[in-house]
């Protein structure tokens, strides 16, 4: 027989099918309510308490905010899969962050898109072809201007992006800050 709080974890995993829910710990001032693990993805979670088979109006807007992201990110890394998108559903909207999706690698940012931007599909597209392109053997990705360059060409790295030598040139207060700076 199902517990209250079991009969609400069968229906948020029906509801919120891209996450994993798991029932937690008893809280000890409370018999009835126990933590409730969400796992988001990339190993992040989310732990709000269920209590008497229910959660809070603010656990349930954090679901949706979740939700809403994951699932505007994993439609469009199946529609541009050379990109990793996060996306940030919030009261302003949703904001998106395009990074190079490197497998086991550190991930270069591409920049930031708000998804109502008119030409959306048309910006993904061209980071997409630069991203496979930066993805190529000799190849590499500059974030200044935003294309893929030959490894020839590059200069130095800073704050998750890689910059070329043209670009080291145009903006070198930059360039020093990045190469004065130790990333091991």
């Amino acid at each position: 027989m199902s517990t209250p709080n079991e009969k609400e974890v069968a229906r948020l995993q029906s509801i919120y099918p891209l996450f994993k829910f798991e029932l937690g710990q008893y809280v000890k001032s409370e018999e009835d309510t126990q933590v409730l693990t969400v796992h988001i993805a990339n190993g992040h979670s989310f732990n709000p308490w269920i209590k008497q088979g229910r959660l809070d109006h603010l656990a349930l807007r954090g679901l949706d905010q979740y939700h809403c992201s994951k699932s505007i990110s994993v439609a469009l890394m199946r529609l541009y899969p050379d990109l990793f998108i996060s996306s940030y559903c919030g009261k302003d909207g949703v904001l998106l962050s395009v990074w190079i999706n490197r497998e086991g690698r550190d991930r270069e940012a591409v920049g930031y898109i708000d998804i109502t931007e008119p030409y959306l599909h048309g910006t993904l597209q061209t980071w997409q072809r630069e991203a496979s392109k930066a993805k190529q053997q000799g190849w590499f990705f500059c974030s200044g201007h935003i294309i893929a360059e030959p490894k020839s060409q590059y200069d130095y790295f800073h704050f998750a992006g890689n910059y070329c030598k043209q670009w080291g040139e145009q903006h070198p207060d930059q360039r020093r800050v990045a190469i004065s700076q130790n990333y091991d």
